[in-house]
């Protein structure tokens, strides 16, 4: 969290925080009241008890539901989206609108120790889920309604098709592009980049080429980009050298298991695994002919996700996990895929991240593809110059 962002919620929280904040603090804490997040005990969060009401924080809720946050420091509001709802708090004033519409709420959000505290049963009931409380236990449980649950199969039975119907192709084009700006603490240098994959099933490979555009000044610097990925290593023409290289970025135990994930009709039960961990934070839109499946991905689920990694890391690497320290960074980041409504097949994809850098300023990286020509490129092969004269790149 940034130092101005700090003081803006250190400052809203002497304007609206009182001193009966204190009293239900402790009162809660005293009388052990425990939450419960789909009948699993959430250890991350404090509740607290206002006029018998139990409020946690906003961003811990949206975490768990899968909505979005954003702060905005100069109007001292957040706002919190999923699907058609949308929650706009003035964290001064305690004045909440649902979709632009100001509605009462007592007590009304607040500021303590600089978080933005919610009432949790109206919060979780507007984005679909339901609340109970189990006075034996002390325990509030929070559970998605049935038909936030029915949502959840029709998205994972689309996922399922897809994956079974791109999995059976044989051979299929990517093309994608890219734009991204970069801060450097000094300008902001905005690359953008197309690039075009072909893929092919046996023998396992990827062919691509490309290039890439930096427009910084006073020169533009211009790339053109040919990799090869197959058993396990990425053969790269290094644009700087005109000269192939080669790393090797996984082991065999785990090109195995890609080739396992990319070509297998069913889903692997780490698959199974990450989709269910997907599936609060997503979106089904229907386009006519085609779905979008958005998924707007919490810090608390990239985590997970990372941790959760079918493929672990480079050459048997464990995967590097961020710490909440790092995570804290991260502002966005949302996927979309699309799905041909006639023959399940992936037709496209989206992805963007957005993160702070310190010192320097946000970070922006978008990605926008398309899947086509299925089962009509040809067998890929790495020429043999490229085999033979391919220097090997250490991994740090």
């Amino acid at each position: 969290m940034s130092k101005r962002r700090k003081v803006n919620f250190l400052a809203a929280g002497l304007i609206v925080g009182s001193l009966s904040f204190c009293t239900t603090q402790a009162y809660a804490a005293e009388n052990g009241l425990t939450i419960s997040l789909e009948n699993q005990k959430q250890t991350d969060v404090q509740p607290i008890l206002v006029k018998d009401r139990t409020f946690i924080p906003l961003y811990t809720l949206a975490d768990w539901v899968g909505a979005g946050v954003e702060y905005d420091a100069s109007t001292h509001t957040v706002t919190c989206t999923k699907d058609e709802i949308t929650f706009t708090i003035d964290v001064l004033q305690g004045v909440v609108k649902e979709n632009g519409e100001q509605i009462a709420m007592d007590p009304p959000p607040r500021i303590m120790n600089g978080r933005t505290m919610v009432p949790l049963r109206y919060f979780a009931e507007s984005f679909g889920y339901q609340v109970f409380y189990n006075a034996s236990t002390n325990t509030v449980n929070i559970v998605p309604s049935q038909d936030v649950l029915k949502k959840r199969e029709v998205i994972k039975d689309l996922l399922r098709k897809s994956q079974e119907a791109t999995n059976a192709k044989n051979s299929y084009q990517m093309n994608f592009g890219l734009k991204a700006s970069l801060p450097t603490g000094i300008v902001k240098a905005n690359l953008t980049g197309n690039m075009q994959f072909d893929y092919n099933k046996n023998p396992f490979a990827l062919h691509g080429k490309g290039s890439i555009d930096v427009p910084i000044q006073p020169q533009a610097q211009h790339f053109d980009i040919e990799m090869y990925l197959i058993d396990g290593k990425i053969y790269y023409l290094n644009p700087e050298t005109h000269k192939w290289e080669k790393i090797t970025i996984m082991s065999q135990a785990e090109w195995n298991q890609l080739i396992q994930m990319s070509t297998s009709t069913t889903m692997t039960p780490q698959q199974e695994e990450q989709i269910n961990m997907l599936l609060p934070m997503a979106t089904l839109k229907d386009n006519g002919n085609t779905y979008e499946i958005h998924f707007s991905l919490t810090k608390s689920a990239l985590k997970k996700l990372i941790m959760n990694s079918p493929v672990p890391g480079s050459n048997g690497a464990v995967p590097s996990i961020p710490t909440d320290e790092e995570l804290q960074f991260f502002k966005t980041f949302h996927i979309i895929q699309t799905i041909d409504k006639a023959s399940s097949l992936q037709k496209g994809f989206s992805i963007n991240m957005e993160m702070a850098i310190p010192d320097a300023g946000s970070m922006n990286i978008t990605v926008d593809g398309t899947l086509s020509n299925f089962d009509q490129v040809p067998p890929i092969s790495i020429p043999q110059d490229v085999l033979q004269n391919a220097v090997e790149v250490p991994v740090h």
